[in-house]
């Protein structure tokens, strides 16, 4: 890890997206409209 500001920010951004891609892949598996609530 390099520890810039950036680099911690881009990694948890990274993560959040990953989460939140799984969150709306396991909704739109249930056929769910609400995806993104």
């Amino acid at each position: 890890m390099l520890g810039t500001p950036q680099r911690a920010v881009y990694i948890a951004v990274q993560h959040n997206c990953g989460k939140l891609r799984a969150r709306i892949a396991a909704k739109a598996k249930y056929g769910m409209i609400d995806a993104f609530v």
